[in-house]
């Protein structure tokens, strides 16, 4: 018996086929992968300049049953060979795919088995894979108004991780916390503790919205990242933990209150 059937692991699958391709005919499809204009052109540039074979290796292409082949790793390589003008083909592993979503996940495991990639990146080809949380997060948060993205604009969530991990653990109090840093913030520049820490509290049955005037008169995001930073250096805390972030939060809330708000368990 081999370690494959001793151990369960995963089971190999097709291998590809090694083909030359025509770089003017592969094609990148951005409902997975980073838009032209989004990926590193200083890095292309210095693939260019410096470009050699054994450096270059094989990009991995998914061919579509309409003949059509995708670029799924390999994207800043690709567009390098087009800088360059003196290369028409590049070595591929290519592979047989039924669409997108096969695609999607292809591109995913591949990113995630080799590098580390951003958790913005990370979040969108889960969406074009139809994953769950990710789906059902992009759905709600779209039905909102709102969505993941890097921008600054107002509207755009910048923590997709937290989000992500919150949801898993209770997708009710994560919907309650957007909510909430929506009606402080006016929906612009929302903050990944600020989310984690109203979290906890929805996970606690605290109801936050409720606080949502007083937090935005003692000073909104600032005031609770103030407050959270405050209790991580003076308890000793090596890291803002959802309980820290939920205690800055608390601090804000219970500001000159008589009755103060508390968690069951927290000194």
């Amino acid at each position: 018996m081999n370690n494959v059937k001793k151990y369960n692991w995963s089971e190999i699958g097709n291998a590809g086929h090694f083909e030359m391709v025509d770089v003017s005919h592969l094609k990148v499809d951005t409902i997975y992968q980073r838009d032209g204009k989004d990926i590193s052109q200083t890095n292309i540039l210095d693939i260019a300049r410096n470009f050699t074979w054994e450096s270059f290796g094989a990009i991995l292409v998914m061919r579509r049953k309409n003949g059509l082949m995708y670029v799924v790793d390999g994207q800043h390589r690709v567009e390098a060979t087009k800088r360059r003008g003196d290369i028409t083909e590049a070595p591929a592993i290519v592979f047989d795919s039924d669409g997108p979503i096969e695609e999607a996940r292809a591109f995913y495991r591949r990113s995630t088995s080799i590098k580390p990639i951003s958790s913005f990146t990370k979040f969108k080809a889960r969406i074009a894979s139809n994953e769950n949380p990710e789906t059902e997060i992009y759905e709600w948060l779209n039905r909102n108004g709102l969505q993941i993205a890097e921008s600054s604009r107002a509207g755009c969530i910048r923590f997709p991780s937290s989000v992500v991990r919150t949801w898993k653990s209770n997708s009710e109090a994560c919907m309650a916390a957007i909510k909430c840093q929506v009606e402080i913030t006016g929906a612009k520049d929302m903050e990944a503790h600020v989310h984690d820490g109203l979290w906890v509290l929805e996970h606690n049955d605290i109801d936050t919205v409720q606080y949502a005037e007083k937090i935005m008169l003692r000073g909104g995001v600032n005031a609770i990242k103030m407050e959270t930073n405050r209790v991580a250096i003076e308890g000793g805390y090596p890291s803002k933990s959802l309980k820290v972030c939920g205690m800055g939060v608390l601090a804000v809330i219970n500001y000159r209150k008589q009755r103060k708000v508390t968690v069951k368990g927290w000194r």
